[in-house]
């Protein structure tokens, strides 16, 4: 009985085995024919020697890859839904309507082929839920859902769950509860410490970038000194690990500012907001709402 009950177990523990093995090399190949679409039929049409209209946009660029998805991969449904993904992310900062077909395109069909609950599928739906917060739409009952499968298919720990914890703090901060929004944050913020500075966690969820949008929650809510703590000891981190000039350092320096600002402390306010604005809009371009509502900052510090 035990040397019977040995061998089920050992050829079940054979299979998945050889499973994962599939899924790895499966998820390899559509990585390779994605990277290799996007450099052949995207990046290609800048160079002077495959594109002749020296002048396309990267919208143009965009769409003109976009429309060969479906014929060329139809065979492919995986690789398919996978450039759908790649391509709607794209097109929420340029065109919200396209970006939603192209996620919903990628949803259904991982729903179809992998099933509610496997992670590509998870990632397809918080993308949709993102892109409608994006365009102002109610996105709470979308993302709370994925959490909810996340947290009970990958835990609470995995980054894919702590990126959907900051999209739901986020969107219930700007539906004014500020109680949970406040609690999620700092759930996924003691999760996001454990990971460590891995390179996958540091280029998908910069701890940062966490605790910024915590300060900058404290200082809507009128806890300037916890906001202020926190500010100060994001730039301390920031400022160590990648100079002042970076991004991170320079939205933690600008909003610090904003926490002065409130406090009628204009003098503080001036010094960073001088230092930071200048840096913010050289990473990020004017016209954007980031360095246009820190621009407003430093002259409403000029004019009182």
């Amino acid at each position: 009985m035990v040397s019977t009950w040995q061998a089920v177990r050992a050829t079940h523990e054979a299979e998945r085995a050889q499973a994962a093995e599939t899924e790895v090399r499966e998820q390899g190949a559509r990585a390779r024919a994605v990277s290799d679409f996007l450099k052949n039929d995207v990046l290609k049409q800048a160079s002077p020697f495959e594109q002749p209209n020296a002048n396309i946009t990267l919208r143009e660029a965009i769409e003109k890859a976009a429309a060969k998805i479906s014929s060329r991969f139809r065979e492919h449904p995986l690789i398919e839904a996978e450039l759908h993904a790649a391509f709607g992310e794209a097109f929420v900062v340029i065109d919200d309507v396209e970006a939603a077909k192209h996620l919903e395109v990628a949803l259904q069909t991982r729903q179809d082929l992998l099933g509610n609950d496997h992670r590509d599928t998870l990632r397809a739906g918080a993308a949709v839920a993102e892109a409608v917060h994006y365009k102002g739409g109610d996105a709470k009952a979308l993302i709370s859902n994925v959490l909810a499968t996340q947290r009970r298919v990958l835990g609470d720990g995995d980054l894919d769950t702590i990126l959907s914890m900051v999209t739901l703090a986020d969107i219930v901060f700007w539906q004014g509860d500020f109680q949970q929004s406040e609690a999620l944050l700092k759930e996924a913020i003691a999760y996001r410490e454990k990971l460590g500075n891995d390179i996958d966690s540091e280029a998908r969820l910069p701890i940062q970038i966490m605790l910024i949008g915590l300060a900058f929650q404290y200082t809507q809510t009128g806890k300037l000194d916890d906001a202020e703590q926190l500010y100060l000891k994001v730039l301390k981190l920031e400022r160590q690990r990648s100079g002042a000039f970076s991004l991170s350092s320079n939205l933690a320096a600008a909003n610090l500012a904003d926490a002065y600002l409130r406090r009628r402390q204009m003098d503080k306010a001036e010094s960073y907001l001088a230092e930071a604005v200048p840096r913010i809009r050289k990473s990020i371009g004017d016209g954007k709402p980031g360095p246009q509502y820190y621009m407003a900052k430093l002259a409403r510090v000029y004019t009182e």
